[in-house]
């Protein structure tokens, strides 16, 4: 059910694995038990590439986690994916300060990426410290409930995202989202989405990039955030 590159098979409570870019498969349940912790590899240079060529050359990097046009597909647990950003971060301000500037935005890997799924879930998960966003889904019919995503403000930690949904008919409720870009993010094409009793805080909380996406198809219900002080 995963391909890619992991130091054990098991993702039993209470251990630690470092990954590198895994890939699901269609009809796959994937339970990362309380406790255990999947840890990806920190190493920016001999992170796999989604193009040929050297591994050091500046080139898109394959996402921590991935499934494109998978189907069926159910990731839980209660333990702990870490992206172990900080490397990843530190080369995007590196970068810009070349000149001319380079931006790294769709080249450091997203912790979890799943294009043209159907009937995907993720739930009761913690996501820390993404390279770059934390979860993104396109496709049909997702559910994200009960997880956890952290990482710093903006000005440390660029472009890590919370939740970005591209779904047709998405369920996104009860997260807790504290991150340095988009808390909850609607992209094209999106629509059918219902966010309900979800907490965001540090990051833009609720927004969309899409001028085709109807503000009909998409309902918001009990955005909480932090109480002034």
């Amino acid at each position: 059910g995963v391909r890619g590159a992991a130091s054990a098979a098991d993702t039993g409570g209470g251990a630690v694995y470092r990954i590198s870019a895994l890939d699901l498969r269609s009809n796959l349940h994937m339970t990362l038990k309380e406790g255990a912790i999947l840890r990806a590899d920190n190493d920016t240079n001999l992170w796999p590439k989604r193009s040929s060529g050297h591994a050091s050359t500046l080139a898109p990097c394959r996402n921590i986690i991935s499934g494109d046009g998978i189907h069926n597909v159910t990731i839980d647990g209660g333990g702990l994916i870490d992206g172990q950003g900080q490397a990843w971060w530190d080369l995007a301000h590196r970068m810009l300060r070349r000149i001319p500037p380079v931006k790294t935005d769709g080249l450091r890997p997203r912790m979890i990426a799943c294009e043209d799924c159907s009937d995907f879930v993720v739930r009761e998960i913690r996501m820390l410290n993404s390279p770059s966003f934390h979860l993104f889904i396109s496709g049909d019919n997702c559910e994200v409930t009960d997880i956890s995503i952290q990482s710093p403000e903006y000005g440390l930690a660029p472009n890590t995202d919370g939740i970005d949904i591209a779904c047709n008919g998405a369920y996104i409720a009860r997260n807790h989202v504290v991150n340095g870009d988009d808390s909850l993010c609607v992209k094209s094409p999106g629509s059918n989405i219902l966010f309900e009793d979800n907490y965001a805080e540090q990051g833009k909380l609720l927004s969309s990039f899409s001028q085709s996406i109807s503000a009909l198809s998409v309902w918001l219900h009990q955005l909480n955030t932090p109480s002034p002080c």
